[in-house]
This record gives C-alpha cells, structure tokens and sequence, in this order.
C-alpha cells in the first residue's frame, strides 16, 4: 500500500509500557493509552511482585503481556533491554506506517493524537515537554491526579514514533528511542510526569530504588529522602507553577543541568580494586580477561592490584600498565580494598580469608573445569558474574540463588582487536588458535586445508605463543578463524569469519544467524559438538561467505567491546558497595575457609621444583602422550593407586582429556568404586557423547550391576 493512498483508518498506533509494581495506578495507565493506542498495547512487566502483571493480562486493550521471571541486578542494562523486548514484539505486528507511543507507567499525555493521521510523510517522530508534578501541603491527602503543582523544569523527550526499520533501544538507561534515521521531528504536545506526586509512600521507594540501582544518581536520591511533600521549591531549586503556566514559565532542565555541580549528577569516587585469578602462565582466556578488565580500570582511574599464584608470560603486560602483580595475597592484606573481583574458587577462598568482610564479585568462565566450580557453601559472594546463558544456567543447577548472577560479556578490546583489511571473496588463508588442539583435531584440520590448497598457520602454547598484542595482526592475516570462546570473538572484532572447533568438537563457521545460538555457550562448540572429518570440515569451510564479516564484527563489538560495557561493571560494584552486601560468613564456613586454605598453602609448599617441571612438560603433546601410556602400563602392572595419582596429576593440566578421564575411571572399576566410575564415564560423554571407550565402559558396568542383581 502507497502510504500517500492511506486513510486514517488504515493508520494504527500502539502503546508501548514497561511496568513494575505499578498496581495502585496501572489500570488508569492503560485506559489513558487505550483513549488514543487504536492498535492496542504491548506491556513489558518488569518481575513485579504484585497485581500488575494480572491486571494488565486482563485489560482488553492489551494485545501483549512480556513477563520478565528474573530481577537484573544491571538496572541501565535492563531499562534499554526491556524497552527493546517491547518494541521488538510490537514491530512483529505493526506495518511501515503504524506509530508508536512509549509511556513510562506514572506519564499521562496531552496531544492531539487526531495530528497523527494527517502528518507529512516526512514527519518521523513527536518530541514533548515533559514536566514533573509534586506532593504539596496543600494536596498531601489527595490522589495524585488531583495535584496542582509542576516544576517549571521539562525535558524534550521522542514520546510517539513512526515504525521505522532503524528503530533501536540500545545505550545503558536509554528512555529515549534511538531513530537512526534523518526526517522532521514534530515538536509538540506535552506530558504529565506524577512519577514524584503518586504518595509519599511511593516517593520514598523511588529514592531507595534510584540509590540502590543508580550509582550515578545515587547521590541527589539519597539527598530527596524524607522530602516528599514539596514547600513551592521544585528539586532543582525553582518556585513550582500550575500546569496552565508551563508554557511561559517552563524551563529547559537541560540548560539547568549544565550549571549544576558535578557531584549532584555523577559518582565521582575513584575505586581501589583487588583482581584475582588463579595462573597469569599463558595467552589463553582467563588470563586475558584480566588483562583486559585491569586495563579499562586502570584507563578509568581506578586503583588496580592482581593476585594470582602462578605467574608467568602475561606479568609483563601488567608490568607495562603498572598494576601491580603479587603472588603472595598476604602483601596486600593491609591494604583498603573496596571490592574484590575474582576468577576462580580457589582464589575465592583466598580471598575470603585474607579479607573477611570484602564485598565480593565472582566471574565464572566455563561449566566444566574444577576452578570454574561455584564454592560449594556460602562465603557471601555479592555477585556471580556469567560470561554466557549456560554457564548461568550452571550456577542455577549449583544452587546458587538467581539474584546473585548477572549475565556479564566475555570482554574484549575492540580497539585493539579491529579489522586491518577486507577478507578475501573466497577462502585462502586459515588460522588455529588453541592451546589445547588435540592430534587427531590438527591432522584435520591440516589435511582439510591441504586438499582446499588454503594457507595454514596454527597458534598456541603447544605450537606458536603469541602475545594479545601481536594476536591482532596474526587475525588480520586470515579469513577464517577456527578456534573456540575468546578467540571467536576477538576474531569477529577484526572482521574475520570464526569456525568454532577444537579438542571437543565444534558448531562450525559463525553466521549471522547462528551468532546467538552460539554466543549463549560463549562459542565453546558444546552447542552441536560436531565431530569433523576432512570431508565435512572441507564442506563447512566453503560455506564461508565474506559479507558476514562485516555484520559479525558489529555485532561483537556491541555484545562484547570493554569500551560498551566496562561501565556497567562499575555501576555493578557500586550497586554492591551502595547495598552493603557484605557481611562476616557463618562461624562453621569460616572454619571451612581457613581449612581449605591452609590445605592449598601447605599443598603448594610441598610442591617441588620437579613437580612444578613435571606440570610444565605437561604442556607438551609428546610427554602428555607418554604419561597415559604410563598410567596404562601401572594400571595393566596392578598398581592403581599409583596410576591414579599420576592421571589425576595431568587432570590438573588437562582438565577435559577424555583419555585420561577414561583411564581414571577404569582405575574405579577396578576397585569396585562404581559410583566414582559412573560419575567419570558420564563426564565424559557429556564432553563427547560419541566416545566409544566411555560408552562400553559404562555399558559394563550396568552388566555387572546386573548380573550383580540377579544373583541376589
């Protein structure tokens, strides 16, 4: 349809509204949005925890109720994310000519709305004054569409918009919907903010919320507790007006704002922060993470010190930075912390014990290694932060309370990780990025690339180590990327097409399509676990497309880019120090804590140089390969104790090696530990559901069962 040919009737205009706990006045709400929305409306309830959601379900003009079942601790992630899921559902519907209203519970409008169906196709939004009405003496006891008064301030916000293609919720607290196009913006019509005259009641736990969740505005909230009912002073310092007078007397708030003091508007405290990971040996993920995180905190003016008693290649980056590196957490004990952010359970209980009342932020990486395992009782962790939906679907299963874990992205810096050229339209140069690629893994891809005639380098610490600064123009050389998590990412950043494949199996190239799906296992390939011959590695290679590097690298960048959201970690940690979430653990977890920790100290005391070469070789295929033959022949020799402490050994270095888990748990059969064995066999076939040693150990293991059974 022409949109010049259409006629009023064929206009539509939906109401859009994010609401929580909003009982006392989301009936007026939607009948005021229902006097003009002749398409109906969409709610986004925001985990309310009264009616709201039921009478919105049940109001007829509602087309849509969007019920979110968990509390985002991130409360400028999920003001845009929220107001994103409701656009996104209403556009399901809405044709190119439709319009939107966005309305914020507590607003009422006065427009027009007659204007919409005869506006110029050029007009492309409605930008209105938005002015607040206050609690007075005068009608304290009223309800709050009865108050009189305004303050003379308004804000020009795009309250009505045109379903237009480029629409997007996409900036932390973002209230005002990003156009992304040129045309005329309408200035007209206004709105009645009661958001500070519904009660006094209500005032107050607007105040709480914003100190809680809005460091940012922490402080001025803080400062409007106990003021509700207003003497003729507006917050800002101007004598309140009635609403007839807005239009001679209102002011901008934005010329206002500009003459108040810093400290009114922003948070200003710098943060002393303690970053804590197990080892700092190598290139490779977690290592890198912390680097990453220590440098934006740095670059922001935050104090930064690393723990981690494994140091090895990456200190010199952190020396270059200055941020200090120990390796004894016992140096830092005197010093003042604000927070501590750790990776690893390990250092979370060093942590614990050195800094018994520190607030503390958990960052988990992954769902299987040992390390990546939530402390199995409480040490009051403030928060967990999940790098992907299934590692946070792990520390749900681990039982840890939903209300502690905030989905956080692997980070990356994208200014550093960013594209030097174009891929080529087809194929030539291939690149391996692994520090765990397994033989088998390598003579595929090897051969693949061989029988495509492709350039192949491979990188890793059982190859070629490289520096994350010099990663970058190793990426840059190649078209494809066949790697696993970060690697993908920082792949992406660069514009290049990552394959995800490793020791595990893999998903295959990253498609525009398949970016989510993936992302939501952090690009780990545990989502399809495909088992690539050279046949079908070949096939997967020539599905590459080169105009998918461009739409991947924006997407990466805005899901994972430090520079994005590096600042909501710190609204995080002031969300964590403004809620006083730290408190002294228990008495018997404490106990628990001191014990561990003197366990792993005296564990590492008695580990000597040979053991520490031992772990060190480890790292090398060849030695690696010889150290399960070995375990193989104690096993075969009947020693099996023995053969168990060396497998469990490589377990430290090889977390995941099928054929050593395989090993350990025959050492279980052996001597009649099933449960143990069971426990291992079905590991592995989690890691490798196509394992044929697993498999027909466990198959023997349930005929011996029963066999056992039928006996009795």
């Amino acid at each position: 349809m022409e949109e010049n040919s259409l006629k009023k009737h064929d206009i539509k205009i939906y109401g859009l509204i994010r609401v929580r706990n909003e009982e006392l006045i989301i009936r007026d709400t939607l009948e005021h949005l229902n006097e003009f929305c002749t398409g109906g409306i969409f709610v986004f309830d925001d985990y309310s925890e009264d009616g709201t959601a039921e009478i919105c379900k049940n109001f007829p003009g509602v087309i849509k109720v969007i019920e979110n079942k968990e509390w985002d601790l991130n409360r400028e992630r999920a003001e845009y994310e929220n107001r994103a899921a409701i656009l996104n559902e209403a556009k399901k519907i809405a044709k190119p000519w439709d319009w939107f209203v966005y309305l914020d519970a507590d607003e009422r409008v006065e427009f027009d709305w007659s204007k919409i169906y005869g506006l110029p196709p050029g007009v492309i939004a409605i930008r209105m004054k938005l002015f607040d009405f206050y609690i007075t003496p005068q009608d304290a006891d009223k309800p709050y569409y009865e108050r009189t008064k305004i303050g003379p301030e308004y804000r020009k916000i795009i309250i009505a918009f045109k379903n237009l293609p480029t629409l997007e919720y996409k900036y932390m607290d973002q209230r005002e919907v990003f156009l992304g196009t040129d045309g005329i913006i309408l200035e007209e019509g206004y709105v009645k903010h009661y958001g500070k005259a519904i009660s006094v009641e209500e005032w107050e736990k607007t105040c709480e919320y914003y100190s809680k969740y809005f460091p940012k505005y922490s402080g001025k909230w803080e400062k409007r507790k106990g003021k509700a009912i207003h003497n003729n002073i507006s917050d800002f310092g101007n004598p309140l007006i009635s609403w007839e007078e807005r239009e001679l007397k209102g002011i901008d708030l934005l010329e206002i704002e500009k003459k108040l003091p810093n400290n009114l508007n922003t948070e200003t405290k710098k943060l002393k922060i303690l970053l804590s990971t197990h080892h700092l040996l190598e290139y490779a993920g977690t290592e890198i993470y912390t680097y990453t995180l220590a440098e934006f905190l740095k670059n922001e003016d935050h104090e930064v010190y690393v723990y981690s008693k494994y140091i090895g290649a990456m200190k010199e980056l952190f020396d270059e930075m200055e941020v200090p590196v120990v390796e004894h957490l016992e140096a830092l004990q005197n010093e003042d912390f604000d927070i501590a952010i750790v990776n690893h359970n390990i250092n979370a209980i060093e942590v614990r014990k050195i800094f018994p009342e520190l607030p503390l932020i958990v960052l988990v990486h992954g769902i299987n290694p040992f390390l990546e395992q939530p402390v199995p009782f409480d040490i009051n962790v403030s928060l967990f932060l999940a790098l992907s939906k299934e590692i946070k679907r792990h520390l749900l299963d681990s039982g840890i309370n939903k209300e502690k874990i905030v989905l956080y992205p692997n980070i990356i810096n994208h200014t550093r990780f960013e594209e030097q050229r174009e891929i080529n339209p087809e194929p030539q140069n291939i690149l391996v990025i692994s520090n765990k690629l397994d033989a088998g893994t390598k003579s595929v891809i090897v051969n693949s690339c061989a029988r495509l005639n492709l350039n192949l380098k491979i990188l890793g610490s059982k190859t070629t180590a490289v520096s994350t600064m010099e990663l970058p123009d190793y990426i840059n050389w190649a078209d494809i990327v066949i790697t696993l998590g970060r690697g993908a990412i920082e792949s992406m950043m660069c514009g290049r097409i990552p394959l995800i494949l490793d020791y595990q199996g893999g998903d295959g190239l990253v498609t525009p399509e398949n970016f989510e799906d993936l992302a939501e296992y952090n690009f780990s390939g545990r989502k399809h676990r495909i088992k690539y011959d050279e046949e079908s590695l070949m096939q997967e290679i020539m599905k590459y497309k080169p105009e998918n590097g461009k739409i991947l690298k924006s997407k990466a960048i805005e899901k994972y880019s430090v520079a994005i959201h590096g600042e909501s970690l710190i609204n995080l940690i002031k969300v964590v120090l403004a809620n006083n979430f730290h408190r002294s653990i228990p008495k018997q977890n404490k106990q628990l804590v001191d014990f561990i920790f003197e366990v792993v100290n005296n564990t590492r005391f008695f580990t000597n140089k040979s053991d520490k070469l031992f772990f060190s070789k480890l790292m090398d295929e060849e030695f690696l390969r010889e150290s399960i033959n070995k375990s193989e022949e104690m096993i075969e020799d009947n020693k099996i104790e023995e053969a168990q402490n060396l497998l469990n050994e490589i377990l430290v270095v090889h977390p995941e090696h099928v054929d050593v888990l395989n090993n350990l748990a025959v050492t279980y059969i052996l001597q009649d530990q099933i449960q143990k064995a069971e426990n291992i066999l079905n590991k592995i076939l989690q890691l490798d559901p196509q394992n044929e040693i697993a498999a027909g150990n466990l198959k023997f293991i349930n005929n011996q069962i029963q066999v056992s059974n039928n006996e009795n």
